[in-house]
């Protein structure tokens, strides 16, 4: 939900987005603005201008103005984005929540919001595709004005996005579903699913070397709780295919091979 007192002024940013006037020219004004206008306007100059590292006089005024309304186009954006109940998205889905169809609309607010430090990328391939995950900086949440949350389970930005997205999965489907779940070995499982006599350990592997996984697979398999599943859910293509050829590769997996899959993580993301 978003908040209750969003402003008027980010309100009327998102018209103007779906109407793709993000750039402005200077023009006389027919009233004096106010000093508190004036100090408003000259305050998002320079945040902007500090963003990316100038300063005014690197700017002519058309250009500062078009910076100035830049910035709180953006801002605008990660405001609505970050005070969703469920902020994670594709980038495609972010610019859906705001209003921004338009492709090119879209291009020049992602090169922005990288220029003014609000998102770092991620890639997650879906099916044949690759899509971008936008993780929020503190910058980010600072501007939309809320507090940068914790989340139970560990790992970057991106494994919070997956393991989010699998938990929806779980639920949906019937599962009853716990994450950062300890086995009787002390070994944690990114997430434990039941449904009646049915047990799917799930692990979230994003990042190399993918070595680190062959002894976390028999870790999880050698407990007490014995999954009829166990999935590991990766990144893109790459990934799969050698995770695939190590597990196959080792012998000490032998007993448990036959339980063990390896799929795209983001062919569960937004299946709930």
């Amino acid at each position: 939900m978003l908040r209750k007192d969003i402003s008027i002024l980010e309100l009327a940013l998102l018209s103007a987005q779906r109407s793709e006037q993000f750039y402005v020219e200077t023009k006389v004004l027919e009233k004096p603005e106010s000093a508190d206008q004036r100090h408003s306007s000259n305050s998002d100059a320079a945040q902007a201008e500090q963003a990316i590292g100038m300063t005014a006089s690197d700017h002519s005024v058309k250009e500062r103005c078009t910076l100035t309304e830049t910035f709180k186009s953006v801002v605008a954006v990660i405001t609505v984005w970050l005070n969703l109940a469920n902020p994670f998205l594709f980038q495609g889905a972010i610019f859906k929540r705001a209003g921004i169809t338009s492709g090119s609309a879209q291009t020049k607010l992602k090169k922005a919001a990288f220029r003014f430090g609000f998102i770092i990328e991620h890639k997650l391939q879906v099916f044949k595709t690759i899509l971008s995950v936008w993780e929020p900086t503190d910058i980010a949440y600072q501007k939309a004005g809320i507090q940068k949350p914790h989340y139970h389970s560990k790992g970057g930005y991106l494994h919070q996005f997956v393991i989010h997205h699998i938990k929806e999965w779980g639920i949906q489907n019937g599962f009853v579903v716990k994450i950062e779940f300890f086995l009787t070995n002390n070994k944690p499982v990114d997430a434990a699913m039941w449904k009646g006599e049915t047990v799917i350990f799930w692990e979230v592997v994003m990042s190399e070397p993918m070595e680190k996984e062959i002894q976390n697979i028999i870790k999880d398999c050698e407990t007490d709780l014995q999954p009829e599943r166990l999935t590991l859910a990766v990144k893109d293509g790459k990934m799969k295919k050698k995770l695939e050829q190590l597990i196959a590769n080792d012998s000490r997996l032998d007993t448990y091979r036959d339980r063990i899959e390896v799929v795209l993580a983001g062919n569960f993301v937004g299946k709930s």
